[in-house]
């Protein structure tokens, strides 16, 4: 321990994408167990679990292909959202 925490996660973790309205992910995903489901209003969110024992310097990478509409606006899409979640987060 260095002061700043552990130096490895304890538990694993979840990395969730939520797409904003009208794009649609296509798959294959990486890595390759990630799991997409529809919401409301048609929302998209895609939902990757990283294994525990990662160092507290590396990174993860989620590629998740995705698709627009066609009747999507030009330009930078808005509405999407990244998180990070794990168990703990609960136990604090």
């Amino acid at each position: 321990m260095d002061g700043r925490g552990r130096q490895r996660t304890a538990n694993s973790f979840t990395v969730s994408v939520r797409l904003p309205r009208g794009v649609t992910p296509t798959g294959p995903y990486f890595p390759e167990d990630c799991q997409a489901t529809q919401g409301l209003f048609g929302v998209w969110t895609v939902w990757c679990v990283f294994p525990a024992a990662l160092n507290v310097d590396d990174s993860v990478t989620a590629l998740i292909p995705v698709r627009f509409s066609e009747d999507a606006r030009l330009g930078n899409p808005t509405g999407g959202r990244v998180s990070v979640s794990s168990i703990d987060d609960i136990l604090g």
